[in-house]
């Protein structure tokens, strides 16, 4: 059983590479835990096992990761980064942005519409303008 040991803390990482270290189920899906590579602020190479559960960390820029601590009777100690939170949106917030989304494609389209038939109605005004009832010029 794993244990959380320590409050979470915040580290200056830079990441040089991540792969993927395993696969098990959480709350029924497939879940996917990253072994990371990483050097402090002066370049020094962290000598600690790094993971993190999340896909794509940005490899070569120096960033802020939230640390935790955990020891597991397995694995030993393990260091898990987490990037800083840029906020999350509910289900429900992503729904409602959806139907709004949704909305406003059928509010394009309808004026793409009322504009080409206005644009047609425009062409053959033209058409009929003030040349028409000229004679022809050869």
């Amino acid at each position: 059983m794993a244990d959380e040991t320590k409050k979470p803390f915040k580290k200056k990482l830079t990441i040089t590479d991540q792969r993927e270290l395993a696969t098990f189920k959480r709350n029924n899906e497939d879940t996917v835990i990253y072994e990371v590579d990483a050097v402090n602020e002066d370049g020094k190479k962290i000598d600690k096992l790094l993971r993190t559960f999340q896909p794509e960390l940005p490899i070569g820029e120096l960033i802020e990761f939230e640390v935790t601590e955990f020891v597991h009777e397995k694995y030993g100690l393990t260091f898990t980064l987490k990037m800083p939170s840029r906020g999350r949106a509910s289900k429900k917030d992503i729904s409602e942005l959806r139907s709004q989304v949704n909305r406003l494609a059928d509010r394009v389209g309808a004026l793409e519409q009322e504009v080409g038939e206005l644009r047609g109605e425009a062409a053959k005004e033209e058409g009929l303008g003030d040349g028409f009832a000229q004679e022809p010029q050869w």
